[in-house]
């Protein structure tokens, strides 16, 4: 579907914004249709995605997403003052840019939060502190070591102790065709070290999204599983909320001198 080419001139004011309207809408289908094909690609291409478990590598293709938002939102602008400047009288021109206006005040409000946010060490670091679990084992426990979008996953597990154990990260694989039998499963682990003995820090390793088994041997022991943001997404959201503050202020700058003028001619206000 391809936007037509009007002539908005030639037109009244009803069949002006009509026009607009219909051009905006058919746009948005395209834009939409391009977004979801590119998306598909960009996951296929990143050799990551998964469907047991299931695993859709969001960072393949969130930052596409997001700049293609940043092209909608300065688009819905664009048509947004057009409908303004085609509105059928003054009154209704005012209470369009009036109500652009408050949108626009939530959305820098809300932009501005999540950019502070995103820019606080103690907020992030606090975030991801409230994600993780905890609990005590003496046999095993189970967890996933990403969520499905991969935005989140563990980073590490502390263990403390008051005697000593052994405790074994494996997968589920290993753990369902060895579990009764734990030199076959220690075999298998994928921490290097394994003896608790106060406290043990266990790193990640890398692998792809899967369900891991936790599995302790000798004494009940404490657990943290400690999550953490993928750091592609903390690297760039600073940057990228910032280009969406910049479109939302520069709207602002364009409406409130706009808005007082209409206030003027306005038969309501």
């Amino acid at each position: 579907m391809t936007p037509e080419i009007v002539d908005l001139e030639t037109l009244g004011a009803g069949g002006r914004l009509l026009a607009i309207r219909k051009v905006k809408e058919s746009l948005y289908i395209v834009q939409a249709a391009v977004a979801i094909v590119f998306s598909i690609i960009l996951v296929l291409l990143s050799g990551e995605l998964q469907l047991v478990p299931l695993f859709i590598p969001l960072e393949s293709f969130w930052y596409f997403l997001v700049l293609m938002g940043l092209v909608f939102i300065v688009e819905a602008f664009v048509f947004r003052s057009l409908e303004i400047r085609f509105a059928k009288n003054v009154t209704s021109s005012y209470y369009m840019v009036d109500k652009s206006q408050k949108n626009a005040v939530l959305g820098l409000i809300a932009i501005s939060a999540l950019l502070v946010l995103s820019l606080l060490p103690v907020a992030v670091q606090g975030l991801q502190d409230s994600m993780g679990a905890s609990g005590n084992i003496s046999g095993s426990v189970y967890f996933y070591n990403k969520d499905f979008t991969g935005i989140t996953y563990v980073d590490r597990i502390t263990l403390t102790s008051d005697y000593p154990a052994e405790a074994y990260l494996v997968t589920e694989n290993v753990y369902l065709l060895y579990a009764g039998n734990p030199e076959l499963v220690s075999e298998y682990k994928l921490n290097a070290q394994y003896l608790v003995n106060g406290t043990l820090v266990i790193d990640m390793p890398t692998v792809g999204r899967d369900i891991l088994y936790l599995v302790v041997n000798g004494s009940v022991v404490h657990y943290d599983l400690h999550t953490a943001f993928a750091p592609g997404y903390l690297t760039y959201m600073p940057f990228l909320l910032a280009a969406y503050l910049v479109a939302f202020a520069a709207w602002m700058v364009y409406l409130m001198p706009l808005r007082l003028r209409l206030a003027k001619e306005a038969i309501y206000r």
